[in-house]
């Protein structure tokens, strides 16, 4: 039941360096909570515990804190540090600074293989 057909063109991206085509893969998106720091960075400048030079950057630190999301970490982590996450073998995720500390906290088992997220 078509009721019409229009011709258009679609844009397909291209790799600037190998001129290979870009196709989109969807991934897991890691975001960090951002609303507690914000919070406790807010305080600390009200506090005066940390002061501006000058003052008038202040106020635009606390609108950026004030108007502050949830951060996408996902992909950002360019220096070697990886996200705290594990999965078991059932796709279950774990969050922990680290394997040993998941497998005390969630009671997991050393026969359970644990691998931490690529990302």
């Amino acid at each position: 039941y078509l009721e019409k057909f229009e011709e258009s063109d679609v844009l397909i991206p291209y790799s600037d360096r190998s001129g290979a085509v870009i196709q989109p893969m969807l991934t897991n998106q890691w975001y960090l909570k951002t609303l507690e720091l914000s919070k406790l960075a807010i305080d600390v400048v009200k506090k005066k515990k940390i002061k501006f030079i000058p003052r008038q950057y202040e106020s635009m630190y606390l609108s950026w804190m004030n108007n502050v999301e949830d951060w996408c970490i996902s992909r950002q982590l360019w220096w070697g540090h990886r996200i705290p996450v594990w999965y078991d073998n059932k796709k279950n995720i774990y969050v922990g600074h680290n394997e040993k500390e998941i497998r005390k906290k969630y009671n997991i088992l050393e026969n359970i293989v644990l691998n931490q997220d690529n990302d």
